[in-house]
């Protein structure tokens, strides 16, 4: 469940057992940065340009300088897609050498199942690094929901970009 520290623990569980097998700590978290988080952050990253550059080059570009930047950090993301499924097999094949339980019982040849998985992570990442809990991101994405509600009805005409612009800025100043 997102917000119970289960990667992290597993994660943990993991370089204590290196530990005790006689691994520095340099080459733990060398292994770790290396074969795990850089892999997870580049795949998340790629996703989030994706997703965001694609609006922008919508209203930027023509219709074919927008299909080749798509085309390239689509091929970007799918290679990170890869590499992320072969950390979790990763993980899963040094948790058994450890004689600890698989990391995930995930098919990692699942794209979407290893996809929601990586979100899982960054999300519990997220909840941990700021002291929140996924309850505290879900009540504040409910008062920003209540606040374009109750904006839009103030308003005759829905310019819902203005809307969505007002209500962030009334969600950041709480």
């Amino acid at each position: 469940m997102i917000g119970d520290k289960e990667h992290l623990i597993k994660i943990r569980r993991i370089a204590l057992e290196m530990k005790q097998a006689g691994k520095t700590s340099e080459w733990i978290e060398e292994y770790f940065r290396r074969n795990m988080f850089d892999p997870w952050v580049q795949y998340v990253n790629n996703v989030i340009t994706m997703v965001y550059m694609s609006e922008i080059w919508n209203v930027t570009l023509d219709l074919e300088e927008r299909s080749e930047k798509f085309r390239e950090i689509d091929e970007k993301r799918h290679n990170a897609h890869n590499l992320v499924m072969k950390t979790f097999g990763s993980l899963n094949l040094v948790s058994k050498k450890y004689g600890l339980p698989k990391f995930t019982n995930v098919d990692i040849d699942d794209r979407q199942a290893v996809a929601d998985l990586v979100g899982e992570i960054v999300i519990e990442a997220y909840c941990l690094g700021t002291q929140r809990s996924l309850n505290d991101m879900v009540k504040q994405f409910k008062n920003f929901d209540d606040l374009v509600n109750q904006q839009a009805q103030k308003r005759e005409t829905l310019d819902k970009e203005k809307i969505v612009s007002n209500a962030i800025g009334e969600v950041l100043r709480e």
